[in-house]
């Protein structure tokens, strides 16, 4: 305990550790037989697992939980398009 410049008591509290970030788990391998077949109806003829598999990483790099099947089909599909345009 020490006194401050205005002459109150002013206390020191010793640091505790920091919590420390949750490690992250390695991500499994998703199946996505389900958005393959979305894709192809779509139109897109020339669709790889791994073209899939690099969309979904670039277009959700936190993982696909919690998003509608319909928003990630659309997502996916726009970016691959975009990609075949390049």
């Amino acid at each position: 305990m020490s006194i401050g410049v205005n002459g109150e008591y002013v206390l020191f509290y010793e640091r505790s550790e920091s919590p420390r970030p949750a490690k992250t788990e390695p991500r499994l391998k998703q199946d996505h037989t389900e958005l393959i077949e979305g894709l192809q109806a779509l139109g897109l003829t020339n669709i790889t697992t791994a073209k899939v598999n690099e969309a979904v990483e670039i277009c959700y790099p936190k993982g696909t939980a919690g998003f509608d099947e319909n928003d990630i089909l659309r997502t996916v599909f726009k970016h691959l398009k975009r990609a075949e345009a390049v």
